[in-house]
Order: C-alpha cells, then sequence, then structure tokens
C-alpha cells in the first residue's frame, strides 16, 4: 500500500515522476498540488510534460494555473499565439471546471487576446440580417449558440480547442459571453496585448520577475563600507507569504559547499525556507536583469548563478567558516550576499580592464594572443559584460559563473601572472611587444612561453641568451646538449635540469628588485615551459629526423644552405 503523502514537504522532496504518482495516488490530490509553491508545479508539469501531468494540471489552484499561463503564453514582452493555443489545448482537457476557473479569475484583457487569434465574431444586428450570409476569413462554417453572436474558429486547430472553450463559457455563463464577443469585435489587438502584459507583469513582480531596473538591482556594486553596514534580516512570516519554493535547495551538493553546508546548520526551519524562497526570486530578477526568456533552463542557469555569488558572499563574510556562515545567512538577506559575492568578483573585473588599458597589453590594442590560451582565456572570460570563470578547455562547462573565493583568488593570480609575464620579457629582452607581434606574424601560435624557451634554447648554443629563431641545425644542438644519451634498451632520454636552473638565475640577476612574490610567479611560469619542452621532445627524439613545421614550443627557422 503506497504511503499517504502529507502536503508540501513530503512532495517537494520527490522527483516529478514521484510526485505524478503521489497525486495519482492521493485520496485528496487536489490539496496534495496546492501545497506546492507556483513555480514547483510549472517546474514539475514542464519536465514530464503536459500530457503526461494532465493529473497535476487538473488539480491546480486557480493562482497556480495563472502563474503557468502567465510564463507559457508570453516570450519576454510579446504573446505568443502558438503557445497559447498548446496550453488552452490542456487547459481543455482537464475538464470544463477548470476552463470556467481560469475564464472567471484571469483578467478579462488576458482572456480576451488568448481567443481573439483563433475565434472570428460577428454579431446579428436586425431581425433581416443572416450572418451566414456574411464573408468569413474561413472556410469553416460559421457557428452560433443564441442566434445573435456568430463565431467562426480561423484553423482546424483552433476549431479542435478554441470553438469548445468558447461554447463552454457561451453556456456557462452568458452574460460573459456576450461581453467577451462585443470586446473580441472592438478590441484592437495591440492594446490588448498591452494591457495583458501589465496585468501579467504585475502578478508576476510578485515572483520576482520585475522591470528591468528593479531587476538590476541585484548587481548593484556594494564597496567595503557598504558591505560592512549591511543591514540586518527580519524573519518573515510565512503565514503571511506564499508557500517557499525549495527547488533551489535541490540544485546544490557539493557546488556550493559554504552555502549547502550553512543551510544545513539552521535550525529554524522558516530561515532555511525563506533563503530558498529569498533565491528563488533572486534567480527570477537575475533572469529580467539578463533579458532572459523564462524556461526551465534559464531558470535553472540563474539559480546556479545566485547560488554560486551567494557561496561567494558567504565565504568573504565568514571566512568559510561553516559556524559562521550559519549565523551569517542568519542574520543578512540573501541578495546583500549575492551582491557582495558579484562585487567582489567585479572589483576583479576591474583590475583586468586596468590591466589591458594600462599594462603591456595596450601596446597591443588588448590583445593577449601572446599569453597561453589558458590563461588569456580566464582573462577574456573576466571581461564579459557579465563576468565568467574559465574552468579548462576540456571542462564542462568550459564558461561559467564563479562559485568560490578560491576561484576568484586565482583568477586574480592569473592577472597578476599575465602582468609579470609580458614585463618581464619586455624589461629582460629589451624588446617593444608590437614590434615583436610583427616580427614573429608570420609564425602561428607564438606566445611568450616561446618567446621564452627560444631565447633559453638560443643561449644553450651561442652562451648569449636572446630572442631570435633558431636555425634547425642550432635546435637539434640544443636538443643534444640539454638531453642526455639513450640508456641501454631504452629510448627514452633524460632532460639535464643544468640548463633551466642556469636560466633561471640568469633571468633573476636582470630583474633588479624582483619581489618574493614575482619570484614565485617566474618560478611558476618556468616550470610550465621547461614541462611543455620536455612533453614535446620526448615525443619527437625517437624520430629520425625533427621537422621544424611541427614543433611548438621554440621557434624554428630553415637553416641557411
Amino acid at each position: 500500500m503506497t504511503k499517504e503523502l502529507k502536503p508540501f514537504k513530503d512532495i517537494l522532496g520527490l522527483p516529478p515522476e514521484k510526485r505524478l504518482e503521489a497525486v495519482l495516488n492521493s485520496s485528496n490530490p487536489a490539496a496534495l498540488v496546492r501545497s506546492m509553491p507556483e513555480e514547483e508545479v510549472w517546474l514539475t508539469i514542464k519536465k514530464l510534460g503536459p500530457h503526461d501531468a494532465l493529473a497535476i494540471l487538473a488539480n491546480t489552484s486557480v493562482e497556480q494555473v495563472q502563474y503557468i499561463l502567465d510564463i507559457e503564453f508570453w516570450k519576454k514582452d510579446r504573446f505568443i499565439p502558438e503557445q497559447s493555443l498548446t496550453w488552452l489545448s490542456h487547459l481543455k482537457d482537464c475538464g470544463e471546471e477548470k476552463v470556467l476557473e481560469w475564464v472567471h479569475e484571469t483578467d478579462a484583457d488576458s482572456v480576451i487576446l488568448a481567443l481573439k487569434d483563433f475565434i472570428h465574431v460577428k454579431k446579428k444586428e436586425t431581425s433581416d440580417d443572416n450572418p451566414l450570409e456574411h464573408d468569413w476569413p474561413y472556410h469553416l462554417a460559421p457557428q452560433t449558440m443564441d442566434g445573435s453572436y456568430y463565431y467562426q474558429a480561423l484553423s482546424e486547430r483552433a476549431d479542435e480547442v478554441v470553438r469548445p472553450i468558447f461554447e463552454i463559457i457561451a453556456k456557462n455563463d452568458h452574460a460573459f459571453f456576450m461581453k467577451l464577443c462585443n470586446a473580441m469585435m472592438a478590441e484592437i489587438r495591440s492594446n490588448l496585448e498591452e494591457a495583458a502584459f501589465t496585468w501579467r507583469t504585475k502578478r508576476l513582480s510578485e515572483k520576482g520577475f520585475v522591470s528591468i531596473e528593479e531587476a538590476l538591482e541585484v548587481y548593484r556594486y556594494l564597496n567595503d563600507r557598504q558591505m560592512s553596514s549591511l543591514p540586518k534580516r527580519q524573519t518573515l512570516s510565512l503565514e503571511e507569504t506564499e508557500k517557499a519554493a525549495l527547488y533551489p535547495l535541490a540544485l546544490g551538493g557539493e557546488e556550493y559547499p559554504v552555502l549547502m553546508l550553512a543551510l544545513g546548520s539552521l535550525k529554524n526551519d522558516e530561515v532555511a525556507e525563506d533563503v530558498a524562497k529569498e533565491i528563488a526570486t533572486l534567480a527570477n530578477k537575475v533572469i529580467m536583469a539578463d533579458g532572459r526568456a523564462i524556461t526551465p533552463e534559464t531558470i535553472t542557469a540563474c539559480l546556479k548563478k545566485v547560488m554560486a555569488y551567494v557561496n561567494i558572499g558567504l565565504e568573504h563574510l565568514s571566512g568559510a567558516d561553516i559556524h559562521k556562515a550559519g549565523d551569517v545567512l542568519r542574520e543578512r538577506w540573501t541578495m546583500n550576499l549575492f551582491q557582495i559575492g558579484f562585487s567582489l568578483v567585479s572589483r576583479l573585473r576591474q583590475h583586468a580592464k586596468k590591466f589591458l588599458t594600462s599594462g603591456w597589453p595596450a601596446e597591443l590594442g588588448g590583445d593577449l594572443t601572446l599569453l597561453e590560451p589558458s590563461l588569456a582565456s580566464k582573462i577574456n572570460a573576466l571581461l564579459r559584460r557579465r563576468p565568467l570563470y574559465f574552468s579548462g578547455e576540456f571542462e564542462e562547462p568550459a564558461y561559467r559563473d564563479f562559485k568560490s573565493v578560491d576561484e576568484a583568488r586565482e583568477v586574480n593570480i592569473a592577472i597578476e601572472k599575465a602582468e609579470f609575464i609580458g614585463d618581464m620579457i619586455k624589461g629582460v629582452f629589451k624588446v617593444r611587444l608590437s614590434e615583436l607581434k610583427s616580427l614573429v606574424a608570420e609564425r602561428e601560435n607564438m606566445t611568450f612561453s616561446t618567446i621564452l624557451l627560444t631565447a633559453w634554447a638560443k643561449g644553450v648554443v651561442s652562451g648569449n641568451y636572446k630572442f631570435a629563431p633558431l636555425t634547425e641545425e642550432e635546435l637539434k644542438l640544443a636538443v643534444k646538449k640539454v638531453f642526455g644519451k639513450e640508456n641501454k634498451g631504452s629510448s627514452i632520454r633524460a632532460f639535464k635540469m643544468d640548463s633551466p636552473v642556469k636560466f633561471h638565475k640568469w633571468l633573476l640577476e636582470h630583474q633588479l628588485g624582483i619581489s618574493k612574490e614575482e619570484e614565485k610567479l617566474l618560478k611558476g611560469f618556468l616550470d610550465e615551459c621547461f614541462n611543455g619542452f620536455i612533453e614535446e621532445f620526448s615525443e619527437l627524439l625517437g624520430k629520425k629526423d625533427l621537422d621544424r613545421r611541427f614543433i611548438q614550443s621554440v621557434w624554428v627557422v630553415p637553416s641557411a644552405d
């Protein structure tokens, strides 16, 4: 025997398929469905598919149906007739009572707009008038329920879906039917759409789908003083507000550890539910601020974005101490935590922009192609209007929102590293990057790593570290000097580390006043360069000839004949 679920929390803990099963097995399915927040009902129906979720749709409240249709009938500020036809069909399949609930409880402008594109109406003006003899826009026979108003469906599909709805209204509420007919004949569609959109906007604003101006408040920048003087939370009374949507809590897991552990530490369930509701509302505001359509996919993406920035804000205020994070979450508004997280990332973006306009990239018009691709990608991702974190070429997704303070630190170090490398190359080798860029234009994929390794290899064969292309003969000589002889019975040749050590020392000697942090950056960059060189040539050494066309780590040109 299936266990009877208690409303609200029990059902929200289930995946969509199990929610449907619970509704089908419930002795009071309407109470179970209506205990769910509107957002949860809509997402459940979308994930199951409206046809499969008809038992849920049929048991919805007026408010739940209105929320669903407010989302589904529109794409941003445009009414989509094809969408309305699809959802009117689902509504009709739920029965006359559901149709009449919607007709009587929603605003008249939305009802008229939903029907106007599919039904053409004419009124019998006099006793001698016969509307059946009039010209009609479609080939289907006009119908009448009262001999006064005649109507024709404007497509076969509309005849299947909208005409029956029209007749349900006429049969059950003739007074409203007459008002509806008169309005459909008289109202201009653009005026109807504007009025219906105003009603929709008002309803959805309560869920966070606010005007673009209000939505952009989520991205308000906070300085340190503002961060330290944020208002304290006042606990909401869930009895006075709508039920909290709990779907944000299902997206957490290890992706947002501080936030999820802080939520788990809250003893007061009401505060946890308040936070969930605030996160859901914030996600809706982000959708509007980012100018995105309202779909399950965009809601999921924006929920992740909200949770990521809230996680960063929590880490920043609590020092990633879970006990302190719980207190911060209990005391601070979620929107302010989001703003803190976004502000910290925005500071990084400003750092990157200053580097681009005032650092060595300014010589190249902001071009970062001399950096290693992964390093350039990290900085370019940060420079987007809504900054992103580059997690790696082979990661999925490669570009996403920042999730933690550690990721912000990592990218800050990447900017400092990029700044240092370019300045070091310029200073040590006395080159102008603009000249360098034009000099190596014939060589694809030239990077600072290539420049540094080429200068090192030049020094190996000539004793003078300078940047100039290697000839094929110079490359062979350099390889012979830095790789040991083959071991007996093996083609593996050990790389001699004394040469990179000597080069490292030379670089330090040519950078007066280099700081400890810069020394770390130099050491890390050299390690990356030589690891790439060793990896490439360990594979090439087994081949009879070194083909310069396939060599990436150093710049090689043909030897003179």
